[in-house]
């Protein structure tokens, strides 16, 4: 559909009915590139774009309505209770309702059905656009500290706030009009939490069946208790030890964390010495390739003298590589790598014998005869790192018994405050952009336009291998987001509001308003954040 010109003042909704355009399945618009709320006037002359429940955004849209609702009926059941809306989990949230005691299943049930009254009244959401001070001083009347601390350092002079029922709040983005669309959705008890479960981008129409992920979930505790540590439960909080000069402080012990659970692995490998396949998976931007330079390390402490192996090396010619449904070479497909040599090589090696290492030439798009010669020590493991490691498909010719199977991925951040989250898809998104842009020449606008297919190859590809993992290193650093955020600033406002990208660069931008910037010169040359913003020890 092509974008419709829409005046200053102007009400979206009001604008699309106004010219007959269809609304099933409209949830928000985009005005000059920047998903606005559909019932407050347009603040700015320009185009308007529908924003429907199948689109990105519209998902976005949808499942922040849904967690607002969630709100409103904990707020009508339970008294002094907070919502803690804390990561994802399969295709849903996990959410924990704060109380001096759990809530039982019968109550979490009268939850889901008050929620269920909610939606089938249809009712309208009120919303109001106020000045930050008004934000300020509402929040501090109803005790929401964690939503004061972020705001408080938020550049806006402005924001939205919604309203229904007794609950009051403010969203990264904005909301649904009206409660009826919510059509799809369950609420899941989940000790000691509830999963509020909601539709697919590829099934934005119907719930998918929800499984739980037991070993991704024990990373998310592990994590709350990193971050109690640092004493930084969220953004806001996070904002102000780095306003209080702080920040070198929270790097070090992060990075302190990191080095910690990295040599808990290490001795995890030692204690079973017949683990000789270290096999690390993870999606795109995930730090695996610095978890396995620093993990080799932490097994060389341990006596143990391991040869590490990249997939990347190990990729078919470029005339061999298959293709997608669109024609363009699929590289995130496992078909793409050369496995019967990856297979010949990795059995040799375990033989004790002598072996060539391949040298994969990106420029070329072929492999070229190394000099490299290796031979692995009687007893020893061999580190292989890619994004199809956890494939059965890669090592079905090695016994099971050999292998030490890890996960490593930023799988959980620091949320913006209690009912805002921080996606983890984001964090990886930024890293990207940043390391695209310094070791790969490519411009913002050309990551974000290949991210949809790197996101597509990952969910076939790496995140149903995850809970096959012997072990999970979660990558992500409580301060990074504050690194990253004075240059991929820089590259996403170099997006011009013609290019396709723009929307999404403008979506990174607003969250990114939310954090002050930490000084890089602090972060360890061994750090993960290293891989992506340069200066690290480690060659890639």
């Amino acid at each position: 559909m092509k974008n419709i010109p829409i005046e200053k003042g102007q009400i979206p909704l009001d604008f699309i009915k106004e010219h007959q355009i269809s609304e099933q399945g409209l949830i928000g618009c985009w005005v000059n590139g920047v998903s606005v709320d559909l019932m407050l006037p347009a603040e700015q002359q320009g185009v308007l774009k529908p924003i429907r429940i199948s689109d990105m955004e519209g998902q976005r849209i949808y499942q922040r309505t849904l967690c607002f609702i969630l709100w409103r009926a904990v707020s009508e059941i339970f008294r002094d209770t907070d919502l803690l809306v804390n990561h994802s989990m399969s295709s849903g949230y996990y959410c924990e309702i704060v109380s001096p005691v759990l809530p039982t299943k019968d109550e979490i049930e009268i939850l889901a059905k008050r929620m269920e009254k909610i939606i089938a009244k249809d009712e309208v959401i009120e919303r109001e656009r106020i000045t930050k001070e008004q934000g300020l001083n509402l929040f501090r009347r109803e005790g929401r500290y964690d939503t004061v601390r972020l705001l408080r350092d938020l550049p806006s002079t402005q924001l939205v706030i919604y309203r229904s029922g007794p609950v009051v709040d403010s969203y990264t983005g904005p909301i649904a009009p009206r409660t009826g669309i919510l059509k799809w959705w369950s609420l899941i008890p989940y000790h000691p939490g509830v999963v509020i479960h909601f539709p697919t981008l590829d099934q934005p129409d119907k719930l998918i069946r929800w499984e739980g992920q037991k070993k991704l979930f024990k990373v998310y505790h592990e994590h709350r208790r990193w971050i109690q540590i640092l004493e930084v439960l969220n953004t806001g909080q996070l904002n102000t030890a780095i306003a209080e000069n702080q920040g070198r402080q929270i790097i070090n012990v992060a990075e302190a964390l990191h080095e910690k659970k990295i040599s808990a692995i290490a001795d995890e490998i030692y204690a079973d010495r017949q683990k000789r396949l270290i096999l690390i998976s993870g999606p795109s931007s995930s730090g695996k390739t610095t978890f396995s330079r620093r993990l080799k390390i932490a097994l060389l402490v341990n006596g143990l003298r391991p040869i590490a192996l990249s997939l990347d090396n190990f990729f078919l010619d470029r005339e061999d590589t298959p293709k997608d449904e669109q024609g363009n070479y699929d590289f995130e497909s496992p078909r793409a790598l050369d496995m019967k040599l990856f297979q010949a090589t990795v059995d040799q090696l375990l033989d004790g014998k002598q072996v060539n290492l391949p040298k994969f030439d990106f420029n070329s798009g072929t492999k070229k005869e190394s000099k490299r010669k290796f031979k692995l020590q009687p007893g020893h493991p061999i580190i292989i790192e890619g994004i199809h490691a956890l494939n059965d498909k890669l090592t079905e010719v090695f016994d099971d018994q050999i292998k030490f199977k890890i996960y490593a991925s930023a799988l959980t951040q620091v949320n913006l405050d209690d009912h805002n989250r921080f996606a983890t898809t984001d964090c990886r998104m930024i890293r990207r952009i940043v390391r695209d842009s310094k070791f790969r020449s490519y411009t913002a606008s050309e990551t974000i336009n290949r991210w949809y297919s790197i996101r597509r190859g990952e969910n076939r590809w790496i995140f149903p291998f995850q809970e096959t993992a012997d072990a999970m290193f979660n990558s992500a650093l409580i301060y990074e987001i504050s690194a990253l955020k004075p240059i991929a600033e820089k590259l996403l406002s170099e997006i011009e509001l013609d290019d396709p990208a723009y929307e999404e660069a403008q979506r990174l931008l607003g969250i990114l308003d939310y954090f002050l910037p930490v000084d890089t010169k602090y972060v360890p040359f061994n750090s993960v954040l290293r891989e992506f913003i340069g200066g690290s020890v480690f060659e890639y």
